[in-house]
């Protein structure tokens, strides 16, 4: 026997040769009955199909061969072979087997799926965890967005299967929800069933004496909920708003229904689809009410004609009345005059006597003739109500016989139907009788001609006495054969022309297909070898993060995890080649096996060189490429060649002008990422360079790298600053003042000390990144707790690699104000707090942080005498969407600063946006002073806001209305002062917090708090402040820091949570 096995059928479908395809195997099969050796043959289709699916051209015969094989999922004594590999990773190992089936119901892919996690864990599970430890890692690694984690694509394509026919989506996502509501439904074998069985969502299983459908496992159930399939339901249908309100009000509410456009739109869309039973109810219904209204609007304009009837009707009767009362009124006055004529006739003469009583005779003649006119009228009265009745009768019979004429037009129209469908086979019929005239004319041409022959030998017979004649006539009968022949002869020839034409044209069309087919074979198996080595990188990633996990290095894990799977959304192949290629180059050298780093950063750059687009995404990808090889020649000892590598690096992001939104959403997402590696490893190398006359130069472009990068971050990545070429030095700004430039690269703190008239000094610190990140994050978390211990302990540490190397500079320069230029997370450290083991920072000098020294301008702005805005709010709202504590300290906060400077005050109802605004836009306040709760979200900047007496005022608006005052012509604000909890802190992501955003409207200087302080500290604070920076040539840092020492010395406040909180932002001076 010869068995061909033949998988994934459900792929050979989508090819367009496929109907070719199967009729060969299924011409295999036929020929089993002429050839005995065809019965050694045997085909094994694997796949999700059914027999219909196999061949769809109705002209061929459909694939009705062969028989199904139904294959079940694994039970627990089929997989006692994988308790081996779990033994080491399990204490008992039958019991997790258990689990894992529990979860899967032994669908062969999830159970090896989940065996793989448990092998990656990096932890044994012990006895009595199983079941709470598979769940675990079932819902995290494969429920949880399992549309991301889904790798290979296993999830997916269920879903696929069930929403690929659009005709077929909606009854199979209802028949899921029955199924997945109820937990089992019977099964009625019906063709639908057949498909949702094919998708592997539900399995058909026996419940008693009867088959019923269930969801496969429990991972199907989790993912495939009632959450999902209303959503893809709602995506199926254009009225799912409509439905879904019709449905959840029992299927009463009629103001939910379809009408007009919006119900033809519907129906246009249902045309053909096997709906579900509730979508057909609800367009029925909807039709229904259509007609229902229709209906209505009929009888209502029924009764309209009707009430015009009668008011006509009453019109015409009323109108006879009023003419026949006018001729009785013309009748008595006729009679009123004649009579009187009558008695003056008598007084004047008697002899008239006769005359008058003419004259009255004809008087009475004439009321006779207006009654008898009266009568008529009454008549023609009585007669037109006649006449209306009629009307009305014949109205009736006419909307009767009009109701009786549609039923006629829509029986007429079945009839049409009908008749159309006669038609049709009437002429079909015409068309045989056609062609059976055609058959007996060649017929009875044939006997003619066979009946000419006969009489043509009789002719001869007759006509042999001449000879001449005969033979004269044989030569002419010879002549017409031959011409008939010939004729013949030609058509046949024609004909052959003909059949060769199209036979050459078949051929010619059969050597297209047979090239398309090589060609789409070529595709397919270049395609397959892609999907190898896309596979074979992404599970290398894959496996490299999961060591990187099991050596602690969560973070690196977790980006590489991060890369494999946005790896899946690169269009383009080179590229995400390319991308992976330099991952896992990456992922080697964190794990310190740098020998095996070099192929694949080589193997990248390679791919890189042979692509020839140049697109924003490529540039975006080479400058990661270099960058991570630069890394891997630093690491090697190569300082120059690594220097050469990382400033090309720099360069491709340097010149990058694209908008980034245009990028690839997988390089959108790690771009913020891409960009500050590359500036880390371009620093990295300046820094690492030792040819002394380059120091000074390398100090100097390392200092206009670090601003172009925070100023860079201060836009959220949206355009890439440009470098200083002229960068300004402290001297023109401040003679007493230092700046130092904190650098944090992956494995040191590199720190550049700008001194007023000295070059630029450098010294750095061998420290972990991850350590760094460890200590600043503790340290930002002791602050709100008030541990003092804690936050000494912390705060000394950090200054060990800060300050101690630079204090005996800073002696010497004898500067009196420290100024750092660090972006997060040092940005989101109060520095005042740093402790030399006996002295906070303050006490020692001024503290001020600013995102980059050239945003300054040279000379200070602030003038005297100062005029401030003040806004605060000291009592709840009742605009107050959510809670919020009260803070009566506002109200004296407001009421001693406005008694130290001119001010407009708008406190509680008065501080509304409107009001704000308005005063922003009025006059030129050098202050503004904002005491109210505010809230900064990290993770959703669009939700941050401040709060005003009539709501809240999102930090977009308020970055608005700082923008709008800038086109009054007004000078920038010279402080804004943020007097309300965390608002100035940053993130990783938002770069200083609503400070950030103030700075970015040209606001000079920022005043704020980065962590929660209580109303009456704050209150104490501010005054504090305010009375030593109303004093003439007193800066803003001074000021700063008299408060600070002051809540440091009188309120006894040791825990510098209380006065460090307060940082100053932007100008110091």
């Amino acid at each position: 026997p010869i068995v061909i096995f033949i998988d994934e059928i459900d792929s050979v479908l989508q090819l367009s040769f496929k109907d070719d395809f199967f009729a060969l195997i299924r011409a295999c099969y036929n020929q089993r009955a002429v050839n005995k050796v065809y019965n050694r043959l045997s085909f094994v289709l694997l796949g999700v199909a059914t027999p219909g699916d196999l061949i769809e051209d109705k002209d061929r015969t459909p694939f009705n061969i062969g028989r199904g094989v139904e294959l079940y999922g694994f039970q627990l004594h089929e997989v006692e072979p994988l308790a081996k590999g779990l033994s080491e990773y399990a204490s008992n190992p039958q019991i997790v087997l258990q689990e894992i089936l529990a979860w899967t119901g032994g669908q062969s892919f999830l159970t090896q799926k989940l065996c793989k996690l448990i092998c990656n864990a990096g932890f044994t599970i012990p006895a009595g965890a199983e079941a709470q430890l598979i769940e675990k890692l079932a819902r995290s690694h494969i429920i949880s967005n399992w549309e991301a984690a889904d790798e290979p694509e296993h999830l997916k394509t269920i879903r696929d299967r069930i929403l690929a026919n659009e005709q077929r989506a909606a009854y199979l996502l209802e028949l899921y929800q029955q199924v997945w509501q109820q937990g089992e439904v019977v099964a009625n074998n019906s063709f639908e069933e057949g498909k949702l069985q094919l998708s592997g969502l539900v399995v058909k299983q026996r419940v008693g004496s009867s088959p019923a459908l269930k969801v496969y496992n429990r991972i199907y159930y989790e993912v495939f909920n009632q959450e999902w399939i209303e959503q893809e339901l709602a995506l199926l249908r254009p009225y799912s708003e409509a439905f879904r309100a019709w449905v959840a009000s029992g299927c009463e509410d009629e103001s939910r229904l379809l009408r007009g456009k919006t119900l033809r739109n519907a129906q246009a869309w249902a045309k053909g689809k096997n709906l579900s039973y509730q979508d057909q109810q609800f367009l029925a219904a909807s039709e229904k009410k259509v007609i229902e209204e229709q209906i209505r609007d009929a009888e209502l304009e029924r009764e309209r004609k009707d009430r015009e009837a009668i008011e006509k009707r009453n019109w015409v009767l009323t109108e006879a009345n009023q003419k026949a009362q006018q001729r009785i009124q013309i009748g008595g006055v006729v009679l009123f005059v004649a009579v009187l004529g009558a008695v003056v006739s008598g007084v004047l003469a008697g002899n008239k006597v006769l005359e008058a009583n003419s004259q009255v005779q004809e008087a009475n003649t004439k009321a006779d003739e207006a009654n008898s006119k009266f009568q008529e009228a009454n008549s023609k009265v009585q007669a037109a109500n006649t006449k209306i009745e009629r009307a009305n009768n014949e109205l009736s019979q006419t909307q009767q016989k009009v109701f009786e004429e549609q039923k006629k037009a829509q029986q007429a129209q079945k009839d049409l139907a009908l008749v159309q469908g006669e038609r049709e086979n009437i002429e079909q019929r015409v068309q045989n009788l056609e062609q059976q005239h055609i058959n007996k004319s060649e017929a009875l041409n044939l006997a003619n001609s066979e009946l000419v022959a006969l009489e043509q030998q009789q002719k001869q017979i007759k006509i042999k006495t001449t000879v001449a004649e005969d033979r004269e006539l044989k030569a002419t009968q010879a002549i017409q054969q031959i011409n008939h022949k010939l004729a013949l002869s030609t058509e046949k020839l024609d004909k052959a022309q003909q059949n060769a034409q199209a036979a050459n044209q078949r051929v010619e069309l059969a050597k297209k297909r047979v090239q398309q087919a090589n060609q789409e074979v070529d595709s397919a198996k270049i395609e397959l070898e892609q999907a190898k080595q896309e596979v074979q990188n992404v599970s290398l990633l894959s496996e490299l993060a999961g060591e990187l996990h099991r050596e602690n290095k969560i973070p690196e894990a977790e980006r590489a995890r991060q890369q494999a799977a946005l790896s899946f959304e690169m269009q383009d192949y080179e590229l995400k080649q390319a991308m992976l290629l330099s991952n896992i180059s990456i992922a080697y050298q964190q794990l310190e096996r740098f020998d095996e780093a070099t192929k694949p950063i080589s193997e990248s750059l390679n791919k890189l060189a042979a692509d020839t687009k140049n697109s924003p995404d490529y540039s975006v990808i080479l400058a990661q490429a270099l960058n991570t090889k630069g890394r891997l020649l630093a690491e090697q000892g190569d300082t120059p060649e690594a220097l050469s590598v990382h400033t090309k690096a720099f360069d491709i992001l340097y010149s990058f002008d694209s908008d980034v939104t245009t990028l690839d959403p997988s390089i959108q997402i790690s771009f913020r990422e891409i960009v500050e590696n590359v500036y880390q490893g371009f620093i990295g190398s300046l820094l690492d360079s030792k040819e002394t006359d380059y120091n000074q130069q390398n100090f100097i472009k390392v200092r206009q790298v670090v601003e172009s990068l925070y100023l860079t971050e201060l836009n959220n990545f949206y355009k890439i600053e440009r470098l200083d070429t002229n960068l300004v030095r402290i001297d023109q700004i401040d003679s007493q003042a230092a700046v130092i430039y904190p650098i944090i690269l992956p494995d040191r703190l590199e720190v550049i000390l700008h001194l007023p008239g000295q070059p630029l000094h450098h010294y750095s610190t061998i420290i972990s990144n991850n350590k760094l990140h460890h200590l600043l994050g503790n340290l930002r978390n002791s602050l709100p707790r008030r541990d003092t211990s804690s936050i000494l302990q912390e705060a000394e540490s950090l200054y060990e690699l800060l300050i101690k190397p630079a204090e005996a500079e800073l002696a010497k320069s004898r500067v009196k104000t420290l100024v750092f230029v660090s972006n997060s997370p040092l940005g989101n450290i109060p520095m005042a707090a740093l402790y030399d083991g006996e002295q906070f920072l303050v006490e020692k000098y001024a503290i001020a942080s600013i995102p980059a020294l050239q945003i300054l301008e040279p000379q200070p702005q602030v003038q005297r005498p100062l005029r401030a805005l003040i806004a605060g709010i000291s009592e709840e709202s009742p605009h107050n969407e959510d809670s919020f504590r009260e803070l009566p300290g506002v109200a004296l906060e407001i009421e001693q600063i406005s008694s130290m400077i001119p001010s407009s005050v708008l406190l509680n109802q008065s501080f509304t946006r409107t009001a704000l605004e308005n005063e922003l836009n009025s006059f030129y306040f050098s202050i503004v002073h904002l005491a109210t709760c505010g809230c900064f979200v990290c993770s959703n900047p669009n939700d941050s806001f401040i709060r005003a007496w009539d709501g809240k005022i999102k930090i977009k608006d308020f970055e608005q209305l700082l923008h709008q005052r800038r086109h009054y012509k007004f000078k920038p604000i010279e402080l804004l002062v943020l007097s309300s909890s965390d608002t100035a802190e940053g993130n990783k992501q938002i770069p200083f917090g609503l400070a950030g955003l103030a700075l970015k409207s040209k606001v000079r200087s920022i005043l704020g708090t980065l962590t929660d302080v209580s109303d009456q500290d704050t209150t104490e604070f501010m005054v504090q402040f305010y009375q030593k920076f109303t004093q003439s040539n007193v800066t803003k840092v001074e000021a700063l820091r008299h408060a600070q020492l002051t809540a440091l010395t009188s309120f006894n406040h040791q825990n510098p949570s209380y006065w460090a909180s307060f940082i100053l932002i932007g100008d110091w001076r």
